[in-house]
């Protein structure tokens, strides 16, 4: 938001609405915001944090392939193979360990006892 807010006061046009300017800025930053990180949070108490995390990598290609059929905007190479790193990596974050290892719970030592 600095970097907008610099640039903005490079650029001739006004506002002519201040009023609309800021419900906007606030309905932005809260829905953005507050909103996109509440969302997060959820995922990972649902989901957990690599579950998240491999969402992560697939948005912004995925937004490309919607922005095609909504705005007709043609998806690059750089979004196809955005979404095969995205799709590479959701693969290797979901494949089952094939190790023969148990994994067993450490009890943490207590503290004065």
């Amino acid at each position: 938001m600095p970097v907008v807010g610099l640039l903005a006061l490079t650029e001739s046009a006004g506002v002519t609405d201040w009023r609309q300017f800021w419900s906007t800025m606030v309905l932005l930053v809260l829905v953005n915001s507050m909103g996109g990180a509440s969302l997060f949070l959820v995922g990972v108490r649902n989901g957990g944090a690599a579950a998240m995390t491999m969402l992560s990598s697939v948005v912004p290609s995925v937004t490309a392939l919607i922005a095609w059929p909504l705005l007709g905007q043609v998806p690059t190479t750089g979004a196809v193979s955005g979404l095969l790193l995205g799709f590479g990596a959701c693969r290797l974050g979901t494949a089952t360990s094939s190790s023969s290892v148990a994994r067993t719970a450490v009890e943490e030592p207590t503290i004065g006892g």
